[in-house]
């Protein structure tokens, strides 16, 4: 393994990829507004490379499982405390949600809708979605698109969250690469089970399959920071180049095909996973120090702690954008995919601190003082429910 010198460091990394998978996000969020009429030789260079906006809520899936693994494998000694956990994740991620849901909610009664609207534009909201939205069950109901797009893979992570003691029970029980494979196989027959009951299975719906990608996420934490030496050594002497590559030709491959009808891309989702999961074990055990260097250029970290509300901001922003200067303006394709590129991603990089500041940053503190509240230096509010390390 290589010695991180600090948790900096590692966060630094990890911030990173989450910066870029949020830009990249953005990005291709900005296509619906693009110019029909734009040459094909710009569309091709500037437009296609940005088509696999969904493949990038994977790779946020797999962080998680990642990130949130990480202290039980630092310390496998410590019991899980089951409370503070749902409550850690309560402030940190439903403030800036539901901020942004009546933020969504506001702007596509009051401003999205018209004519002019090209992906929020079902207005008024109703009473279902606002109600699904806030049981977190946009995904199955598939409303998302009513309010705001994004929104629909907060429920997904939230699920998965749901399980995350069991999830964490299983590894500590039975062997883990069998658990993780276990979980992706059985996750993906579920979506298969899920689509033949009629339930909504598309790219932005129930995506039971993630269950797979989040333990594929807990995984490479385990091989990366865990002292099981047998599992480093048989990780560092693995072809590491050959089986990433591998996962992502296969990915792609069927990405861009109908090998498995309807769900194709689920398919395309789970080697996906496999591709970012050895990525973060790897960065880890310093199998690419190029690319890790590069990862923790500050700047680019400094972004990545946005990321969240990056996410669920940028749409609203956006449909903002094409509303009330785009559809006003007389353009040429290519001037009007420039300013979406520029003045676009400006705007939303601007609105996302201002987010950030007004509402992710007070939850990230709310999150601090609650665990605060709950270390044994200070005492705990209430008697833990704990999964024992044994």
């Amino acid at each position: 393994m290589m010695e991180q010198k600090s948790s900096t460091n590692h966060l630094a990394y990890v911030d990173s990829i989450r910066a870029l998978a949020a830009l990249y996000v953005v990005i291709h969020h900005m296509h619906p507004y693009v110019d029909k009429n734009l040459s094909p030789a710009l569309f091709k260079v500037f437009v296609s490379p940005f088509n696999y906006g969904h493949q990038a809520v994977d790779l946020f899936i797999v962080l998680s499982g990642y990130l949130l693994f990480l202290p039980i494998v630092k310390r496998p000694e410590k019991a899980f405390d089951i409370k503070m956990f749902y409550v850690k994740r309560i402030t940190r991620i439903l403030p800036p949600y539901f901020a942004v849901l009546i933020i969504s909610v506001l702007l596509v009664n009051n401003v999205f809708g018209g004519p002019s609207g090209v992906q929020l534009t079902s207005s008024p909201v109703s009473l279902w979605t606002i109600l699904s939205h806030v049981f977190l069950i946009q995904d199955i109901a598939n409303t998302s698109n009513n309010v705001n797009y994004v929104l629909w893979s907060i429920s997904v992570e939230w699920r998965i969250y749901m399980f995350f003691p069991f999830l964490i029970w299983l590894f500590r029980k039975y062997n883990k690469v069998i658990v993780a494979l276990s979980l992706t196989t059985i996750s993906a027959l579920a979506m298969i089970a899920a689509k033949a009951a009629g339930w909504y299975t598309s790219f932005n719906g129930i995506s039971l399959h993630f269950f797979g990608l989040f333990a594929l996420g807990m995984l490479a934490a385990q091989y990366g920071f865990s002292s099981n030496s047998k599992g480093k050594f048989l990780f560092k002497k693995a072809p590491f180049y050959l089986l990433l590559t591998l996962c992502l030709v296969i990915a792609f491959v069927l990405n861009k095909g109908t090998y498995f009808g309807d769900l194709s891309y689920m398919v395309s989702d789970v080697f996906l996973g496999f591709a970012v999961a050895l990525l973060m074990a790897g960065l880890t055990l310093g199998r690419s120090r190029q690319l890790l260097s590069v990862l923790q250029y500050k700047p680019l970290a400094t972004v990545g702690l946005a990321a969240y509300s990056i996410y669920l901001i940028h749409a609203p922003v956006l449909e903002l954008i094409n509303i009330i200067v785009m559809s006003k303006l007389s353009i040429n394709p290519t001037m009007n995919l420039a300013v979406y590129y520029t003045l676009g991603f400006i705007a939303v990089m601007l609105a996302s601190f201002l987010f950030y500041k007004l509402f992710e940053q007070s939850s990230i503190m709310l999150t601090k003082k609650v665990s605060k509240a709950f270390d044994d230096k200070t005492g705990k509010i209430v008697k833990p429910v704990v999964l024992n390390a044994k």
